[in-house]
């Protein structure tokens, strides 16, 4: 995996932020102005807990896609997932809700197929919402 932002501040990659932010600091204080910015983009990427882990598993910084952003088709598009994963989950309740019936049917002596279907069905719904997470 990369190391270059954690050698460029100096710190190990399981430094927590506060050593993350000492380091910066640190160096800042003892670096040129023309080497500041890129110190600066090194502690961006690493006190960002969504785009240091980005980095941690890919070994490559964080494309514009991947940083927070403030513009507001973003946040539309944010709340947009957010009401979709929202639903998703009451589907799951549901669902939930219908496979512990049926599973006691089953129980009773009835078929298994419903039951097997309605998991089925409920891992399906669990697996899209969790990929929504993807695009949050």
């Amino acid at each position: 995996m990369a190391k270059e932002l954690y050698e460029r501040l100096g710190v190990s990659e399981t430094a927590s932020e506060q050593q993350i932010l000492v380091a910066y600091n640190r160096k800042c204080a003892d670096s040129a102005p023309e080497m500041q910015a890129s110190l600066k983009e090194a502690y961006d990427i690493l006190s960002d807990l969504e785009q240091r882990a980005y980095y941690d598993i890919r070994g490559t910084k964080p494309g514009r896609r991947h940083k927070r952003s403030t513009t507001s088709s973003s946040s539309g598009n944010r709340e947009t997932i957010t009401n979709i994963r929202t639903a998703l989950n009451m589907v799951f309740m549901l669902g939930a809700l219908i496979t512990v019936i049926l599973y006691v049917m089953h129980l009773s002596g009835g078929s298994s197929t419903p039951f097997f279907w309605a998991c089925g069905i409920s891992l399906a719904i669990k697996i899209v919402e969790y990929l929504l997470r993807l695009f949050r």
